[in-house]
Parts: C-alpha cells; structure tokens; sequence
C-alpha cells in the first residue's frame, strides 16, 4: 500500500511542477495552456486527496 501512496504523491509533484509551475515560469519550448493549467491543478488535487485518503487507511489498520 505504501508503494501506491508514494506512487500517487509523486505523481502529484511532477504534474505540479509540469504544469502548475509551467504555466507562471513559460519555457522555451511550449506554451502551457489555461486548459492545461486548470486540468494540472485538478490532477493533482486528486492524486493528493487519493494519497491522504489511503494514507489514513493504513495508520487505522
């Protein structure tokens, strides 16, 4: 379970700092999207809410 926790809250991190992080620091190859931005925010508050949710789970087992 602990391999999937860790999984979900480094996916997190690398979704925000792909996309979140990119869109108020542009690089130079491509343009991150407002789209892009809204959905890299919605990805990774369910990849943290998912990681916190199975976290608890295994603290009460």
């Amino acid at each position: 379970m602990s391999v999937i926790i860790d999984f979900l809250t480094d996916g997190a991190k690398i979704v925000f700092g792909s996309t979140v992080v990119g869109f108020f620091i542009p690089g130079i190859t491509s343009e991150v999207t407002k789209t892009m931005f809204i959905a890299g925010g919605i990805v990774t508050a369910v990849f943290l809410i998912l990681a916190v949710i199975l976290s608890k789970q295994v603290q009460k087992s």
